[in-house]
């Protein structure tokens, strides 16, 4: 069986998302957790767990906005640091132990204003955890055709793929249905289609299934920022977590129809936002 873990919009250096315990940077020193970062560094650390007790990994494959990046828009006041090579560090700190759980680690660019323009601080975590090296010599790519079992069965992954804030699950099967459609210009052998297609961006977990297709929206890394908020609170609220895949490869009886892929969710939960009491509480009278 072969074991596939995909993560994406990590967002490091943003204060609602992950940062590295003990982490120090240039001039300042060791930065403490905030109050996000160790509510996600319990749900990190359960995940590295969960992980571990599998064995080696055949690949985990990085997708996209791994790190927050300027902040350009709100002026730098939304992120633990700025400067996306410290932010980068720090990534690389937190993938260290899914490196060594995986045989082969892959990554995918996200979006410009967060992986930065050309990928270079993408390219430096790809370099320092020896992620694979595409044809043109890079670490990472926009998108990613892999070969998930002996040429048999076939994966597409990318960040971005649409904007599903509602009727999620038509979004996904529209990806699915112009991902199939287009089988042939991303060189599949002969009469073979997608069995998953995987894309980011969202902070949705999404896991559409069909008999010989999985669709599947990736969870994120950050909790709910002012911009979720500003959108809307209800529709906006991002899951947190990954997906594991998982391809077997023992044969099936003929007639079943052939689905060698298993889906898994590793999602975690949000904290609840602040209440208040709208009423004054009054003491009966004795």
């Amino acid at each position: 069986m072969r074991k596939y873990l995909f993560i994406a919009d990590t967002h490091v250096g943003s204060k609602f998302a992950l940062w590295p315990p003990g982490f120090s940077i240039p001039d300042f020193g060791e930065i403490p957790l905030g109050i996000n970062q160790k509510i996600l560094w319990i749900y990190w650390s359960d995940l590295i767990s969960v992980v571990s007790m599998l064995g080696k990994l055949d690949a985990t494959i990085l997708v996209g906005d791994l790190i927050d990046g300027k902040g350009k828009r709100s002026e730098g006041t939304e992120q633990i640091v700025t400067d996306p090579l410290t932010q980068a560090r720090a990534a690389v700190e937190l993938f260290k132990p899914l490196r060594k759980m995986s045989d082969k680690i892959f990554l995918v660019r996200g979006t410009v204003y967060h992986d930065q323009v050309g990928g270079r601080a993408i390219e430096y975590i790809g370099e320092q955890l020896g992620a694979e090296r595409f044809e043109d010599g890079t670490y990472s790519t926009w998108d990613l055709t892999l070969d998930l079992h002996e040429g048999k069965h076939w994966a597409h992954v990318a960040h971005h793929g649409g904007q599903p804030y509602v009727y999620r699950a038509t979004t996904a099967e529209r990806t699915g249905f112009f991902m199939s459609l287009t089988k042939d210009k991303f060189g599949l052998p002969e009469g073979k289609n997608w069995n998953l297609i995987v894309r980011a961006h969202t902070h949705f977990f999404i896991h559409v299934e069909h008999p010989t297709l999985h669709i599947v929206y990736l969870p994120a890394w950050q909790l709910r920022t002012p911009y979720q908020i500003r959108k809307d609170p209800g529709r906006m609220m991002p899951h947190i977590g990954a997906a594991l895949v998982f391809v077997k490869d023992e044969e099936e009886k003929e007639i079943y129809e052939r689905d060698p892929v298993v889906v898994y969710k590793l999602t975690y939960r949000h904290p609840r936002p602040p209440k208040v009491q709208a009423y004054k509480a009054y003491r009966e009278e004795s």
